[in-house]
């Protein structure tokens, strides 16, 4: 399966004293326990995953390096990945969240999850295990901090491929609880981004819309094409399934409204 990268560029103007630019960038990087080699796994081989990961690792530092933070999904738990991202990404520091459950392949604990690499100090960080993710999935957030400013909250989410109704549940627990830490920690712009699986028309993608989220790269493509603000447009190739099909399905949203859908001042 080949995964290509989604990133958008974020205007943050909410709280600075003159406009700011938060980069952000989400990217896939298929765990080697879902790659499929032949009759087996890729994470069973190390030779194949950890060269498959010095290449992606080499992949992120040049495309998306520059990026304040780079959210992961299908980020694999082993220390040899880790240290491939870290070394290629000296800037930036770690926050995870790991998959709960045992894997269905062979019964071991899940080495997926997710992680997010962030160039900003991180004030804090909160895995969502809400009980909507009975598959084990779970969402990251975490507060960053920006020189001179209030903080913003980053949150990525990786939703289920076949169950549209699992997705839309999981992106409101996601956004739900990164609007409880942007409301808590005073942040004043609210990022999440992630593999949503499925287009910016689809179910989840217009719930986050519905309560107040901006899908960041719809509203960018909108405008450049009618000077006009937000709506829903295709977004492009993002992400290759392992059929080959071209999807657009890695998207950022992001607002500035907190719980209870007060405004960020």
């Amino acid at each position: 399966m080949r995964r290509r990268f989604a990133h958008a560029w974020l205007i943050a103007c909410a709280s600075a004293a003159k406009p700011t630019t938060l980069q952000i960038a989400t990217y896939n990087v298929l765990n080697p326990v879902h790659k499929s080699v032949g009759n087996n796994r890729e994470a069973d081989d190390d030779a194949l995953w950890l060269a498959r990961g010095r290449r992606q690792a080499s992949f992120v530092a040049e495309a998306l390096g520059a990026a304040d933070v780079i959210c992961f999904q299908e980020w694999f738990f082993e220390p040899r990945w880790q240290k491939l991202f870290e070394e290629a990404l000296p800037a930036h520091r770690l926050c995870t969240a790991r998959r709960r459950g045992i894997h269905p392949h062979d019964g071991s604990e899940r080495r997926d999850g997710l992680a997010i690499f962030s160039r900003l100090p991180l004030v804090a960080s909160e895995a969502v295990a809400a009980p909507v993710f009975d598959d084990g999935r779970s969402g990251l957030v975490a507060t960053l901090q920006r020189r001179g400013d209030r903080p913003v909250v980053v949150a990525t989410c990786h939703l289920p491929f076949a169950d549209a109704a699992a997705r839309q549940a999981q992106a409101s627990a996601c956004a739900a609880a990164a609007e409880r830490q942007a409301r808590r920690d005073d942040a004043s712009l609210t990022v999440l981004c992630g593999d949503f699986n499925e287009n910016a028309a689809a179910p989840a993608c217009r719930g986050l819309e519905a309560r107040g989220w901006t899908n960041c790269a719809a509203a960018a493509a909108t405008q450049a094409l009618d000077s006009g603000t937000g709506g829903t447009t295709f977004l492009g190739t993002t992400h290759r399934a392992h059929t080959g099909d071209a999807l657009s399905c890695d998207h950022i949203f992001a607002t500035d409204r907190t719980e209870g859908g007060q405004r960020s001042s």
